[in-house]
């Protein structure tokens, strides 16, 4: 149950959580299909054929990896198992990697 200050009123009449309208949905809106940003992020580090969707453990290739979990998910707002289907990976792994991807994105953030 939700305290009145978490939520909003609807014109409809129906309360909804201030959770449904916060940034992330925000971002949902604005996100590209996951194969798009795969493709774009492969480009923009130079990579080729799909190594990025291979379980390989390359530092470079992990290294995308990571990166592309961290934009979908914390810059797009998409689901750990949407990331995880897209990139054959397990959603737990995209978890564990949104801390290395921030260090990959602040990386790369100049370029």
């Amino acid at each position: 149950v939700f305290s009145i200050l978490t939520q909003l009123w609807c014109p409809q009449g129906h309360l909804t959580p201030l959770r449904e309208a916060n940034a992330k949905d925000v971002k949902r809106k604005a996100r590209i299909p996951l194969l798009e940003l795969i493709g774009k992020v492969k480009t923009f580090l130079g990579m080729q054929g799909e190594d990025l969707l291979t379980g390989r453990r390359k530092r470079e290739v992990s290294s995308a990896r990571v990166l592309v979990s961290y934009l979908a998910v914390q810059e797009m707002g998409y689901r750990f198992t949407e990331v995880g289907q897209a990139l054959n990976i397990h959603p737990v792994n995209i978890a564990r990697s949104l801390e290395k991807g921030e260090k990959v994105f602040d990386k790369y953030r100049g370029k």
